[in-house]
């Protein structure tokens, strides 16, 4: 085919040209319908996600290296229990001097498609010190559902509180015994607040009020996410954290509604646990919800 163009000029020039250039020209035309030209396929690379530190107030470079490092082994454990979370991430640090633990407060901000989370932390405490605090699992933990409403925090605190100790068990903070041991403890510690016949969205609204029993309403909600993974697992069905990762690729959206959430959960999971164990949690009697705990 290289030669071609020069034979072509050359029979041009001489009466069996244009003969030559018509059976040349039948030639390749039934060529191509037996060619079959493949297009390479080019493999884009995956968007990774964009991790940001903003520093609040004022930090010396090794705070900051340190702060850093804590966020992201702690990021990085999440996101390998609860699956990578399918958006950019912002973590905001703030100075809190003279305290009496590593980490003081944190919280999440969700607004306009931004997901952050804020920490407040005495930084002269050590790495060790900051990653053997629950804060920042549970932060982290929150971004594993999108923001629900207020109505519905004994559920999305019950998550962080539930999954952040999951969290930590991949950070080798605690051991799975010692996590069960939490779990149970801390559930059987609260249900002297629950003994009432309202339903718990009442109750603990109440709770909320009185800064004190907070807790109480977290480890209730903690309680449906331990109720459903022993569930789970008496089912032979997917574990909780599993059925997480694959809600991070499927399912995670910025507004669904908890039972939006609690729906997708059923469906990857092939069961009917979370639906009906939330019907249960928002129906009946707030005092029969924890009669398993002893």
């Amino acid at each position: 085919m290289v030669v071609l163009p020069f034979m072509i000029s050359m029979w041009l020039s001489n009466e069996f040209g244009f003969f030559f250039l018509f059976v040349s020209g039948l030639i390749l035309i039934s060529c191509q319908g037996s060619i079959k030209t493949e297009i390479p396929v080019i493999a884009l690379p995956e968007e990774k996600q964009a991790v940001s530190f903003i520093f609040e107030d004022e930090f010396s470079v090794d705070e900051k290296q340190k702060l850093e490092d804590w966020i992201t082994y702690t990021s990085d454990c999440a996101q390998r229990t609860l699956g990578e979370f399918p958006f950019d991430l912002y973590y905001h640090f703030h100075r809190e001097d003279s305290s009496d633990r590593a980490v003081v407060f944190g919280h999440t901000a969700r607004v306009d498609s931004i997901n952050a989370a804020h920490f407040y932390i005495d930084p002269t405490y050590s790495l060790e010190d900051l990653k053997a605090d629950w804060i920042a699992p549970h932060e982290i933990s929150h971004l594993a559902i999108p923001k629900l409403g207020k109505s519905s925090m004994w559920f999305f605190e019950g998550f962080a509180t539930y999954l952040s100790r999951e969290v930590m068990i991949e950070m080798e903070v605690f051991t799975r015994q010692e996590v069960d041991s939490i779990n149970q403890s801390r559930i059987v510690a609260v249900k002297d607040k629950f003994t009432s016949s309202s339903k718990l969205t009442f109750v603990a609204d109440s709770l909320i009020t009185n800064h004190h029993h907070y807790p109480a309403v977290y480890w209730i909600g903690a309680s449906y996410f331990h109720t459903a993974d022993k569930l789970l697992d008496a089912q032979n069905k997917m574990k909780l954290i599993d059925i997480l990762k694959e809600f991070q690729v499927c399912c995670h959206e910025p507004a669904m509604s908890v039972l939006q959430v609690v729906e997708a959960f059923d469906q990857i999971g092939n069961t009917k646990i979370f639906g009906e164990l939330y019907t249960e949690y928002t129906e009946v009697p707030v005092y029969s919800l924890l009669t398993e705990y002893e």
